[in-house]
Parts: structure tokens; C-alpha cells; sequence
């Protein structure tokens, strides 16, 4: 009876151990949840081409105001312009005073102008060509023509662009026969030199000789129309006197000077014109110092 027992719990035990393991090849089936998926498109992105530099520079030509009937009426005289120098016209746009610097080179056929006018604060230089003996440059800001009506003189028209045109009409003023279009000086750099003539010019026209006296590189020779007076230090210069130092044709010369495009060659550079002028070039110590003073 006490065998039966333990045979009954025998069995009861194996079912047991079956039910437990069916339970375990089944599994626990886990809840499902839908996750919405990002939207990603499969269109191809927009691939519109941007323009080619080429098609920008031709819609803004397109844009830019015709000013052909202008260029037409300009003589087609062949151009004496000194080659690989620096030509520095004088004269007028419309009422106003301006400079022309004129670099060309022929072998190339590159030219570069510069304007300096009391209209503009800053110079504007313009890179352009020599076409049909005519000189055109037009971009977004200013449009110039010029062609050569007799020797050593030029006339065209100047615009800022959409803007009435005005005549130009200039001569030849002095040439500066540096080879390089980026030097118009015979020393140093061209900002460094045209920095030092502004000193110069602003010390004549405040009336101050002291600031000027510092300027000078001693001795310095002062040409008084045939008197000529070597002056050896700063003191003697300064007891020579501002007034006779500064005369009524030097002030005058001053107020009217530019620091730009001013004469220059193997001596220095030239601020003033005429009689009335102010040599200055640069020492062995790399300073710019005035070298001579006429008057």
C-alpha cells in the first residue's frame, strides 16, 4: 500500500514536469505596437543648376545702360600714349577738376586707368582695353570713353552707371615712366608715398612750421624765385620764419594740391606744380623727408 503511494507521487511528478515544459516551448507572446515610421520621401531633391559665372556676367551686361551712341561719336586718331608708364592727364568731367593715370601695354593690349577728382573721396581705377583706338570701361557703378583728338589730349564721356553722361576733356600733364602699373612712384609704396605728400599738404595749409620743420631732411635747399638759400638744421629754418618759408604762392599751390598721381622720377616726388612745389624721397633709414622747397 505505502509502494502505491509513492508510485501514484511518481506520476503525478512526470505530468507535472510534461505540462511545465509544453508551457516553455510556447512562450509568453508579447503585446505587438505599431510604430509609425518616419515619412521619408524617395524624390529626388531639386537640382536646378546655378548659373554659370558666365551667364551672371552676361545678365548684367544686359542690365547695364546702353551707352553705344556715345562710344560712336569718338574719334578713332591712334593713341600716343607713352607704353608701360604712367600718363597723368589733366583737365575736366563736365565742371569738375580731375586726373587721369593711363597705364597701357600695348603687347598685351591692357590698359589701366585711375580718377582722381575732388568728387570722389577714394581714386577709382578701372582695368579694361584698347579697342578701335578707343578706351571703354562700363561695370555696375561707372561707364568711361575716351579717344584721342590731337596729341597729348583726350576727350570721352564719364557716367556713373544710369547716370548722365558727362564730357571728359584732358592733356597730358607729366608721365611717370615706371614700368609696373601697380608702383606710380620712383620709391616706396604707393599709399606709404601719397600719406607723407598729405602731411605735407595739410602742414602748409594749417599754417603749421614746426610739424613741417620735422618733415625736412637736413640741409635742405629753398629756391626763392633766383635766390637760392642752403638752410642747415631745423632751428635755422625755423628762424628763417614760417612766412617766408610758406609764401602766398606755395599756400595757394597747397590748398589746390593732391596727394595723388603727383610727379615722380629719380630725384623724389614732386608735390605742387609749377614754380610752387615740394620735393620729398625717401632716406637710407627708410623715412620720407622733404629735400627741397620752391617758392
Amino acid at each position: 500500500m505505502k509502494k502505491n503511494k509513492y508510485f501514484s507521487f511518481y506520476i503525478g511528478m512526470v505530468c507535472l514536469a510534461v505540462i511545465l515544459t509544453a508551457c516553455s516551448k510556447d512562450g509568453l507572446q508579447k503585446p505587438t505596437v505599431d510604430v509609425d515610421q518616419p515619412n521619408v520621401s524617395t524624390e529626388e531633391a531639386d537640382t536646378t543648376d546655378i548659373p554659370a559665372t558666365e551667364a551672371v556676367e552676361a545678365e548684367e551686361e544686359n542690365l547695364l545702360t546702353d551707352y553705344s551712341s556715345l562710344t560712336e561719336k569718338l574719334e578713332s586718331v591712334p593713341f600716343t600714349i607713352q607704353d608701360k608708364a604712367h600718363n597723368i592727364y589733366y583737365g575736366s568731367i563736365g565742371t569738375e577738376e580731375v586726373y587721369l593715370d593711363i597705364w597701357s601695354d600695348v603687347e598685351t593690349n591692357e590698359a589701366q586707368i585711375v580718377l582722381v577728382s575732388s568728387f570722389y573721396a577714394e581714386p577709382i581705377t578701372m582695368e579694361t582695353s584698347i579697342e578701335n583706338n578707343r578706351i571703354i570701361y562700363q561695370d555696375t557703378s561707372y561707364f568711361l570713353a575716351l579717344a584721342e583728338i590731337e596729341d597729348s589730349s583726350l576727350t570721352g564721356f564719364f557716367a556713373e552707371e544710369g547716370g548722365e553722361p558727362q564730357e571728359v576733356r584732358v592733356t597730358l600733364n607729366h608721365i611717370n615712366s615706371s614700368p609696373d602699373k601697380e608702383h606710380l612712384y620712383a620709391i616706396g609704396e604707393n599709399e606709404d608715398v601719397e600719406e607723407f605728400a598729405l602731411k605735407i599738404i595739410d602742414a602748409v595749409n594749417a599754417g603749421d612750421f614746426q610739424a613741417f620743420a620735422d618733415y625736412v631732411e637736413y640741409p635742405v635747399v629753398i629756391m626763392a624765385g633766383d635766390i637760392k638759400v642752403s638752410v642747415d638744421t631745423k632751428e635755422q629754418l625755423l628762424e628763417i620764419g614760417m612766412e617766408k618759408v610758406f609764401t602766398e604762392g606755395l599756400q595757394e599751390c597747397m590748398i589746390n594740391a593732391y596727394s595723388n598721381l603727383m610727379f615722380s622720377n629719380e630725384d623724389g616726388v614732386m608735390v605742387g606744380t609749377g614754380s610752387n612745389n615740394i620735393w620729398f624721397t625717401e632716406n637710407e633709414n627708410g623715412e620720407y623727408k622733404i629735400i627741397a622747397i620752391n617758392n
